[in-house]
């Protein structure tokens, strides 16, 4: 009976892990503005939330900068270093940037 459970434990695990991607994943999912904790809650004075599931303003947490921008935001907020986190770009605002951002994925 225990090696059924062991297997039916490592089907679960296959099944999940390696061969069908799930739809519940939290990148994935819609989300609201207040949904993930502040890099730096208010009063914290020695840890930081870091990664993808901390809240970065006007970014995408799709990109490797954003993890950077995180640890970023709680370095130099926890040390008071004096230093200005890496900037977004903001292409939004830039409609030349996303036409031809539009032109090279139809070629």
């Amino acid at each position: 009976m225990i090696n059924l459970f062991k297997q039916i434990a490592w089907c679960k695990l296959y099944f999940r892990h390696l061969l069908i991607p799930r739809n519940d994943d939290s990148l994935f999912m819609p989300r609201e503005a207040g949904d993930r904790p502040d890099v730096l809650p208010k009063g914290a004075t020695n840890f930081a939330f870091l990664g993808q599931f901390a809240e970065a303003p006007k970014d995408c947490v799709f990109t490797v900068e954003y993890s950077v921008r995180t640890a970023q935001m709680a370095v130099y907020g926890l040390f008071e270093t004096g230093k200005d986190v890496m900037p977004v770009y903001d292409s939004i605002h830039r409609p030349e940037v996303l036409i031809r951002a539009a032109q090279a994925i139809s070629r």
